[in-house]
């Protein structure tokens, strides 16, 4: 038997929307360490490579069980059709036995409260990522009262009477809101961390019971659920698929290649770049040295480039602009745009890409499947590149 319970369940949906154009008929082949896709455009000029890890702890997978290796056969076209069915936030569950010709889809929408919790810890993520520190108004205040002291010291007193009365304020005014949030039953309160008060309410006639009506739902209950994914689906949806059989070989891709130049840059600009380059060429070049690495393009509309040059941000300033190059040997090659805008469609999967490129070898592009952590897995694209007389299989 093969199950594998995916928390985010959009993240499976994000792969086959970056690959369909490329492929239409793929096999999947399952292990006990995790889910691989290995597969050719009709063009055979394109190659695509995911590696969905289930041993490390760090994985997609909240549940994985393999009993033996599966070959399973889809349609891209079909499989897509049944994941948009899915819900930005519903968990997703794969199921295939032995001796069955289909696979099935299970869909699992978490209640309100859990929707919200997650919407919630998603943005603390992000706001914790792009905080930046800040100088307290207190302390500022109390060195200027220490510094007029001299000056005037019956004013600094009073100054400091005046704030002690606020003070006791501000916990009178905290005490009333808290007395007053007790008497509301119906309304749970998630704390920020700056301090402010997200409220989620219910109907009175909802039951927060979850199948128990003695235990209450309650915040520290909720976040439980979600750490251990055992919460209990509003909705549940559950689709079969027939399987295909399909032909295809396994190519032998080196490991631990040692690339001349490597280069990481944010996934969006790439995108960008990509987008808007094809509209001076068909051709794009793309040479990477120490300075940084260059995209250029030159057409029948005229020319363009873009040069991007390492750039590593401060531990208080935005991580997703940094752009990281290591060389070894200066490198300069050049690719069709059309499926370098192809892989592009695999950005809202990660903040970056990774490029990594060897003189007159494909270039790998590489897009880590969670947070950018590399132990969750990858999709990875690899593309010939083009030959200098211009006349490369990729023309067509």
């Amino acid at each position: 038997m093969f199950e594998a319970v995916i928390s985010q369940g959009v993240i499976l949906k994000k792969i086959f929307d970056a690959v369909k154009e490329l492929c239409t008929d793929v096999n999947f082949t399952l292990s006990s360490t995790g889910i691989r896709l290995q597969a050719m455009d009709s063009s055979h000029v394109s190659l695509v490579v995911l590696e969905m890890n289930a041993m490390d702890s760090s994985s997609c997978f909240k549940r994985y069980r393999c009993d033996k290796e599966y070959v399973l056969g889809f349609n891209m076209a079909n499989v897509t059709k049944i994941l948009r069915l899915m819900g930005s936030e519903d968990r997703l569950t794969l199921l295939a036995h032995p001796d069955t010709d289909y696979v099935e889809f299970v869909f699992d929408t978490p209640s309100q409260l859990v929707r919200a919790r997650l919407r919630q810890i998603e943005a603390d993520k992000k706001k914790d990522c792009r905080k930046k520190p800040t100088v307290s108004k207190t302390g500022g205040g109390k060195k200027k009262a220490k510094k007029d002291k001299g000056e005037d010291g019956e004013d600094e007193k009073d100054e400091d009477d005046d704030v002690k009365d606020e003070d006791a304020d501000e916990k009178e005014e905290d005490k009333m809101d808290e007395d007053e949030g007790k008497s509301k039953p119906s309304t749970k309160d998630v704390k920020m961390e700056d301090g402010e008060t997200n409220e989620l309410e219910f109907d009175d006639d909802d039951d927060l019971d979850d199948g128990d009506d003695d235990e209450k739902e309650t915040l520290a209950n909720v976040d439980e659920k979600i750490r251990k994914d055992s919460w209990k689906p509003d909705r549940s949806s559950r689709i079969k698929m027939k399987l295909m059989d399909i032909e295809t070989e396994q190519l032998g891709l080196p490991q631990d290649t040692d690339y001349q130049c490597t280069a990481k840059i944010p996934a969006s600009d790439f995108q960008r770049i990509c987008r808007d380059m094809a509209g001076f060429g068909d051709t794009i070049k793309i040479s990477c040295n120490r300075n940084g690495i260059t995209f250029s393009v030159q057409g029948d509309v005229g020319e363009g480039e873009v040069f991007l040059k390492p750039k590593k941000a401060k531990k208080d300033e935005n991580q997703s602009e940094n752009v990281t190059v290591v060389v070894k040997e200066a490198v300069e090659l050049s690719f069709a745009l059309r499926y370098l805008n192809y892989f592009t469609r695999a950005t809202p999967l990660t903040d970056f890409v990774e490029l990594s490129m060897n003189e007159g070898t494909p270039v790998r592009v590489k897009y880590t499947l969670l947070d950018n952590r590399d132990n969750a897995g990858s999709l990875c694209f690899y593309l010939a590149p083009k030959l200098d007389e211009g006349e490369g299989e990729q023309d067509n």
